[in-house]
């Protein structure tokens, strides 16, 4: 995909006269695929750029984008670029989809304590309704 993006960068000189026309309309298409592809802010602004301005097409942005991500993800180019995987590291591996289903189907609820009340005031008028109620019921 990546070598895809780079050769449609470069199509534009296959007509003479309009090479650097297209890269205006091709720089925001590049910079939307290389955001979706690696999820860098940084790549996809240096792909734009590599577009946008004049005789920087021989640069294969896409490219170099993949092999910071694949191979060199280490390096500080790939961390200046925001390809590289430090937060994939860090981050622990989420259980497979239906794993987590099945343990979320079998899991028995957690009881719980009610939630402690806080005591009601006295209400004026109330107090009386209450001794009729108990009255009534022949509680008092």
């Amino acid at each position: 995909m990546c070598l895809v993006i780079d050769l449609a960068g470069d199509a534009g000189y296959l007509l003479p006269f309009i090479g650097e026309a297209t890269d205006g309309l091709f720089a925001p298409a590049e910079a939307l695929a290389l955001r979706a592809l690696f999820g860098s802010v940084p790549l996809a602004a240096f792909g734009f750029a590599e577009e946008i301005l004049p005789f920087t097409d021989v640069i294969p942005a896409a490219s170099i984008g993949w092999l910071l991500s694949s191979l060199f993800y280490d390096t500080w180019p790939a961390k200046l670029l925001g390809v590289s995987r430090e937060e994939e590291e860090d981050a622990a591996p989420a259980p497979a989809p239906a794993a987590a289903a099945a343990a979320t189907a079998t899991a028995k609820p957690k009881p719980t304590e009610p939630a402690a009340r806080p005591e009601a005031e006295p209400v004026e008028g109330l107090a009386s309704f209450d001794e009729r109620l108990r009255r009534k019921d022949g509680r008092s």
